[in-house]
């Protein structure tokens, strides 16, 4: 039988490069925006309303990203748009971006009878977010947060926005 030996230099090498397998391996695979629905959870507009999607429509507000369209659901209507990733001003993948723009948006007519009450406040902040389209992007696992990138002076957030979970 043959004993291997090895320098101090070597070995240390050598348990560095299987230590960093070991952290690829188990680090979780990079979060998909694209390709998967998004629930709403949340959508924050004042500090004064409560964020939490109304449990009339809880489930059914949904984002779905491609690589340049978005479509959904806002509680109240169905809508699509033209999606675009960047960091910087330059396009960007999904995955990487920093901020996210909503151009073309279009939303389909909504039914006064099931758009009412806490259901239609939040179909109007969604509408209102989407429309002026400016969004930076933050990854708190496993949800992402669309911040508007506007501040108003009236308006106690720093930036409305709102949540997504993914859901497959």
């Amino acid at each position: 039988m043959r004993v291997l030996r090895f320098s101090q230099p070597q070995l240390l090498t050598a348990i560095s490069l299987i230590a960093g397998l070991a952290l690829s391996a188990c680090a979780g695979p990079e979060k998909k925006i694209t390709d998967s629905t998004w629930q709403v959870t949340n959508v924050y507009t004042t500090a004064d309303y409560p964020s939490e999607i109304a449990d009339e429509v809880a489930g059914a507000v949904t984002m779905t990203f491609g690589g340049t369209t978005v479509q959904g659901f806002t509680g109240c209507a169905p809508f699509n748009a033209i999606v675009s990733f960047n960091n910087d001003s330059h396009n960007t993948r999904p995955e990487q971006a920093q901020r996210l723009s909503i151009s073309d948006i279009k939303f389909r007519d909504t039914d006064p009878q099931q758009c009412q009450g806490k259901v239609q406040f939040f179909h109007e902040a969604i509408v209102e977010m989407l429309t002026y389209g400016k969004f930076t992007i933050s990854h708190p696992q496993p949800d992402i947060m669309l911040l508007t990138s506007t501040k108003e002076p009236e308006n106690k957030l720093d930036s409305p926005a709102i949540k997504l979970i993914n859901t497959h």
